[in-house]
């Protein structure tokens, strides 16, 4: 499954408030960092398994550019403000086809409406669609 406008979804979140959910884009990159600046170090910790101070710009570059065959990358948007990024997952599939793992990352100011459960829903949706009958991920 190719990243296309067919995985974009806007969804409604608890608060009330709209998210775009779609594939990242190589122009984000002013957005991610401004994203990623908003993250708390516990936050960072929780996604990159150590505590960082500053994203490497070649960690920020990888972060945006992917092997279509080896993973898909989504990002969820403020829906009245494309530039603005809530969050982000990834799926990294495996050589056998048949498995992912996954990690995501949710903004800490928009945690507890539903965003990080969206991001798996249309996580899942994007590893049936490839036929992955297994995701997994260290949380």
């Amino acid at each position: 499954m190719s990243q296309t406008k067919d995985m974009e979804r806007t969804v409604t979140l608890r608060d009330g408030s709209a998210a775009l959910i779609r594939p990242i884009r190589s122009e984000d990159s002013g957005a991610l960092l401004k994203a990623l600046k908003k993250l708390s170090p516990n936050d960072i910790r929780s996604r990159f398994f150590s505590f960082v101070k500053e994203l490497e710009p070649v960690v920020l570059d990888g972060l945006k550019k992917l092997d279509s065959e080896r993973e898909l990358a989504l990002v969820a948007t403020n829906a009245n403000d494309p530039e603005e990024i809530w969050a982000g997952g990834r799926l990294f599939f495996e050589p056998d086809g048949q498995r992912a793992e996954y990690a995501a990352m949710v903004r800490s100011e928009r945690q507890g409406v539903g965003l990080g459960h969206a991001m798996m829903d249309t996580l899942i949706e994007c590893g049936r669609q490839r036929e992955i009958v297994e995701i997994w991920g260290m949380v």
